[in-house]
């Protein structure tokens, strides 16, 4: 076990802020939050059942369903659409149930699982604010220099863009 003593909350609320950003950044297109927010989940979802933590199976299971429920309509062409709120909503979601499932855990992949699981939010993230760094410009100012967008620029249509990002999100989930 690695006892932080008082730096666990400094540190617990950091990765919440971060994680609950990361995704609020990925929701740039139709289905991209809440199929990446599921297939994390999912992967939470494993990791809790092989490490015994049934609170953090529990919650994966709802926030799985929530994500597919929502799926439904928000997939390209949306007839409903997501907002800050539910990206926002999303991400403090995984962000949360990524700490049950690594509490009390002794093993060093428990560390390792929330960071790959939620991967592909944290790189696009990771890079947006290096990018803006570099081009001397606030890291808060949007831009359309995320991944969804260069893939989109690419030729890739909306659906495939989406569909390559889950893949990539999943393939990172399984490492």
């Amino acid at each position: 076990y690695w006892h932080l003593g008082v730096l666990s909350i400094p540190i617990s609320v950091l990765w919440i802020v971060a994680i609950t950003n990361a995704v609020n950044l990925i929701d740039g297109l139709d289905g991209l939050a809440s199929g990446i927010t599921a297939i994390s989940a999912i992967t939470i979802l494993v990791f809790a059942v092989l490490t015994s933590r049934p609170d953090a199976a529990v919650f994966s299971i709802i926030l799985v369903g929530v994500c597919l429920g929502f799926l439904k309509s928000n997939f390209y062409l949306a007839s409903i659409f997501m907002g800050d709120s539910g990206a926002l909503l999303l991400g403090f979601s995984i962000g949360i149930i990524s700490l049950f499932a690594v509490a009390r855990s002794a093993l060093f992949v428990s560390l390792l699982v929330p960071i790959l699981a939620a991967g592909v939010p944290i790189l696009d993230t990771l890079f947006a604010i290096l990018r803006r760094k570099r081009e001397h410009r606030p890291i808060d100012q949007a831009d359309k220099g995320h991944i969804h967008h260069q893939l989109m620029r690419a030729g890739f249509s909306q659906r495939a863009t989406v569909l390559i990002m889950w893949a990539w999100t999943a393939m990172l989930a399984i490492c």
